[in-house]
């Protein structure tokens, strides 16, 4: 089940978002940005304490989407 749907552009600003859980997803969110995309690795699933982070990159718009379950 989806809990956490977002998209936001690579400065930080938040487009769109759907939460359930939001709550227990952001230490998930904020490891992913600060490990995953900061860092320029080339996955697209992150896995954190039972939290699947899976997210797209578009480079056309500058735009991160991020689902989270």
């Amino acid at each position: 089940m989806i809990e956490l749907f977002t998209i936001f552009g690579k400065g930080g600003l938040v487009l769109w978002c759907f939460s359930e859980g939001s709550h227990y997803f952001k230490d998930a969110v904020n490891e992913l940005i600060s490990t995953v995309l900061l860092q320029e690795r080339n996955v697209t699933s992150f896995n954190r304490d039972g939290a699947t982070v899976k997210y797209k990159l578009d480079n056309e718009f500058d735009l991160i989407i991020l689902v989270c379950y």
